[in-house]
């Protein structure tokens, strides 16, 4: 082998040939030798340059686009790994394939693309990043050779580990032989600030100009979820810090695919190969207010995902599509482009015969978050949200891992109603996880920014209803075809997660890792119950949270106050000698801000609450000493007006 240049930053091995073979030459017209499916995990589709990045991040992709169609409005049916790469290689939604949560494995009876292809004598091999792509929940079933022994340290995984087994085992093909090749890696996955496999890519990045941002305010906050602090979050100052280190990410996954490419150009396989590079989610960036993540919503921030294609001979090549589309088609587009007979049961459609003229047949798109238990549908105008079925608050500790701020009194662990101790006080609910979580259903239009979204469920009531009717004849469709699929053999529970699986997800930021959702001893529910009872429960909790649903206060103000103290944090860590009296007046004036605002609030007090002990920590840390003990007593007797007085409480 010899070095390819222009790929990682590191020595990355790559195919030659042997000069005194004369090059295979396939037949004009012959089906395609190669399949290759790129799956950069966690990579939103507006940081690469072909949507709309700096050309710096993914060259090595945006060059691929340039041979391909690249589709302007492709989705995630789930917002993280493990539903959505089995719609990937299933063609079958979350609903109908069953893989929600992480407790079970892939029913024996639903056919894979990977054996959909073994059986048309391709040769199958996966090389990937392991967790939830383990091969325990099925992912493995049609592979001859799966790969997923993630290493214990995240610097020795990604392109950096799979990258070499994957171009051996390219080089060992025969030019005659049939190939299909799965690649997935966490290279754009958090953990952002540390661990990275190629640390040179990272300083490089971090060299970028940084900006203000609007959302620079929300980061200190994340210090209070677990899943957020795990990671550091809340140590950057600027979300822009915090995109140079994603994208740090997003262009060493860009560039092993670039490898992959060069591997296939140098095997003479290349021309005739198909080649979809894509993502099983996105992630969002705080545009919600809330966190930096994925899993639980199905905003655009978290499942709009890049979808490039390059079909053999150069078909279509340099286009753009503006269909929605998403992962549920991909394998029937494979089977097609190979002329492979098609699997009965696979909802997708084929891609390749919409770009060559048919009609697209999928006028509406099902996502489902099994995590929180809400679904969407997407149309080409519009994306239709569901409100959230289960315990919200359960929920936001269970996938979030909140803990109450400082509070005084307000701060010790309150019992939840399994008895099982809960570090967030969801009565008061300090961080305002009730307003993202506790919502009836929703209407928004698809192309706007998730940071501009504007509900227009009460202003367009007609479409709402219409779009609702529209979701619930795909879920039941999607139900009776599951239940019909999972009947052939049955589902096969997998049981929990293995201990070195769960520590691998758990490096990953994922939090209460096979833990089921319900009380310690109880049976777990069937998580597909909600599903079919759905015509029925839907219209009882739209109308329920129509009438007594958690209505958000104006944050407005409160919003404005937190980012005039964050500007006086950035200036402080930088090392701006202020005058002490500016900054004891600034401090002042943002506390009287602050209690004014819980004294207009008093159901909501506590969100001021805890901002004047940050407010306090600060001064502190410039050595002003700020006086917030009779800002606290009018806050707490605005809360206690609502709530009572803790010390009196015996479990929230």
């Amino acid at each position: 082998m010899r070095l390819i240049a222009a790929t990682l930053a590191v020595s990355l091995l790559a195919a030659c040939t042997d000069s005194d073979k004369a090059p295979f030459v396939p037949a004009p017209g012959a089906l395609p030798r190669t399949v290759v499916l790129i799956s950069l995990d966690t990579l939103r589709a507006d940081r690469l340059g072909i949507h709309g990045n700096t050309p710096d991040v993914s060259p090595r992709i945006d060059a691929l686009a340039n041979d391909a169609i690249v589709y302007d409005r492709a989705f995630a049916p789930a917002p993280w790994t493990l539903p959505s790469h089995m719609s990937m290689l299933t063609g079958l939604d979350p609903v109908a394939h069953g893989m929600r949560n992480d407790d079970h494995r892939l029913a024996p009876g639903i056919v894979t693309l990977a054996e959909a292809l073994q059986e048309e004598g391709f040769l199958t091999a996966a090389f990937t990043d392991g967790g939830f792509v383990d091969s325990a929940y099925g992912f493995a079933d049609g592979f001859t050779d799966y790969e997923d022994d993630r290493d214990g340290d995240q610097e020795d995984n990604g392109w950096k580990r799979i990258l070499p087994d994957a171009i051996d085992w390219l080089e060992d093909l025969d030019d005659t032989e049939r190939a299909f090749v799965f690649l997935h890696t966490f290279d754009a996955h958090a953990p952002f600030r540390n661990e990275s496999p190629y640390p040179d890519v990272v300083e490089e990045f971090r060299k970028r100009p940084v900006g203000n941002n609007p959302r620079d305010h929300l980061l200190p906050r994340l210090e209070y979820f677990g899943q957020q602090a795990k990671f550091e979050l809340h140590e950057y100052g600027r979300l822009e810090e915090l995109l140079n280190d994603y994208d740090a990410g997003v262009h060493i996954a860009d560039r092993g695919t670039g490898a992959i490419v060069d591997t296939l150009r140098e095997l003479g396989r290349y021309d005739d190969a198909l080649i979809i590079v894509t993502s099983d989610h996105g992630e969002s960036m705080l545009e919600q207010g809330l966190h930096v993540g994925h899993g639980m919503f199905l905003s655009s921030n978290e499942t709009h995902i890049p979808l490039v294609m390059k079909l053999p001979g150069g078909r279509h090549a340099g286009t753009r599509s503006h269909a929605i589309v998403d992962l549920v088609d991909i394998a029937p587009t494979v089977l097609d482009v190979v002329e492979a007979p098609a699997v009965a049961d696979m909802q997708g459609q084929s891609l390749a015969a919409v770009a060559d003229g048919a009609k697209r047949t999928r006028s509406a798109l099902l996502q489902l978050s099994g995590n929180i238990n809400t679904f969407a549908l997407i149309t080409p105008e519009y994306r239709y949200h569901t409100p959230i079925f289960g315990n919200t608050m359960a929920i936001a500790n269970r996938h979030l891992a909140a803990v109450t701020p400082p509070m005084g009194n307000w701060s010790k662990p309150v019992q939840g109603k399994n008895g099982e101790e809960m570090k967030y006080d969801k009565r008061t609910d300090p961080l305002g996880l009730k307003d993202h979580f506790e919502r009836t259903e929703e209407l928004y239009e698809l192309d706007t920014p998730t940071e501009a979204m504007k509900d227009l469920a009460g202003l367009r009531p007609d479409v709402t209803s219409a779009l609702r009717e529209t979701f619930l004849d795909m879920l039941d469709e999607s139900v009776a075809l599951g239940d019909a699929l999972i009947a052939r053999e049955g589902a096969g529970v997998k049981g929990a997660t293995s201990s070195s699986s769960k520590e691998q997800l758990e490096k990953l930021g994922y939090v209460d890792v096979g833990k089921p959702s319900n009380a310690e001893g109880a049976e777990t529910p069937d998580p597909r119950r909600t599903d079919r009872i759905m015509r029925e429960a839907l219209p009882k909790l739209v109308s329920k949270l129509s009438r007594k649903g958690h209505v958000p206060p104006d944050t407005k103000a409160l919003a404005s106050v937190d980012r005039q103290v964050h500007q006086l944090r950035l200036l402080l860590a930088g090392g701006a000698d202020l005058p002490k009296h500016e900054v004891v007046t600034r401090c002042r004036d943002a506390g009287s801000l602050y209690i004014d605002w819980a004294e207009a609030n008093p159901a909501f007090a506590s969100r001021a609450i805890w901002r004047m002990f940050e407010l306090n920590e600060l001064a502190k840390s410039d050595g002003v000493a700020l006086d917030i003990e009779p800002w606290l007593e009018r806050g707490k007797k605005a809360l206690e007006t609502i709530h009572g007085d803790p010390e009196d409480d015996d479990g929230r």
